[in-house]
């Protein structure tokens, strides 16, 4: 069973009373973690439908108001039924070598395809992509560098016209750099865009928070940040986040890995 599958009926599962909920019940954030990932998976191999899908109900479970049960499971079971042919497949797990650069397979297509979708123009820099990882980091890895490197692109790099009023270079440019430290390893992921302002900085990775104006695709719901900081700790791990107004912004994720 793929990943959209399995959160799907997770979903089904925790809403099997048919009672209405709080928003703040336990089960949300967890879920919402993995549906965010499989959504953007989905938007990702250009599965339209299944990710129009999945974007609705995130917004049913980020709704503040109590969702209807019978409401919600209708959307989950026709999201299930888009997935009926075995043909299409949506897992963040389906790489299993264990070697940085080969858990970015999707990297420079996602940047490219949401630049293009955004009117900006961004290139990639990979460095250490030959270092060997467990399964675990690899797993941790396909669960939180899409959501940094979609980061980037939506809220870091600028658009054309404001880089070169800034002085900047037309296109923007995302690093991602891996090495090793005497607990495991550490990932990173550069910007040399726009930057944090110090405002934003303590809420990054609180659940649900955003600066986007609107929820799409690509950003909205304050779901990426947040699962890359509960990913990181629930392996053990950390992430940093260093930023510098007008210049760019880095995080860094530590997560322990035997070598």
């Amino acid at each position: 069973m793929n990943d959209c599958r399995s959160v799907l009926t997770e979903l089904l599962d925790a809403t099997a009373d048919e009672a209405p909920e709080s928003p703040d019940a336990p089960w949300r954030r967890r879920i919402l973690r993995k549906l965010h990932t499989v959504k953007g998976a989905a938007a990702f191999l250009e599965l339209d439908a299944v990710a129009n899908s999945l974007h609705a109900i995130e917004g049913m479970l980020t709704d503040q108001d109590a969702v209807e049960h019978t409401v919600l499971r209708d959307s989950v079971r026709q999201a299930l039924s888009l997935l009926a042919d075995d043909d299409v497949a949506i897992s963040t797990e389906a790489a299993v070598e264990h070697r940085v650069g080969e858990a970015l397979w999707w990297a420079n297509e996602l940047i490219q395809s949401t630049a293009r979708r955004l009117g900006k123009r961004v290139f990639i820099v990979v460095r250490g992509g030959d270092l060997v990882i467990s399964e675990r980091t690899h797993q941790a890895l396909q669960a939180t560098l899409q959501h940094l490197v979609r980061n980037a692109i939506v809220h870091g790099i600028e658009g054309p016209d404001t880089r070169e009023r800034a002085g900047k270079p037309a296109a923007g440019l995302i690093t991602i750099a891996a090495g090793r430290s005497e607990s495991g390893v550490w990932v990173s992921v550069t910007d040399n865009g726009a930057g944090i302002t110090e405002q934003i900085r303590p809420t990054l990775f609180q659940f649900g928070q955003t600066t986007a104006a609107k929820a799409d695709l690509d950003a909205g719901r304050g779901l990426g940040l947040a699962t890359v900081h509960d990913v990181a700790v629930d392996m053990g791990g950390r992430v940093e986040c260093e930023s510098r107004e007008g210049e760019g912004t880095s995080f860094t994720l530590h997560l322990p890995d035997p070598g």
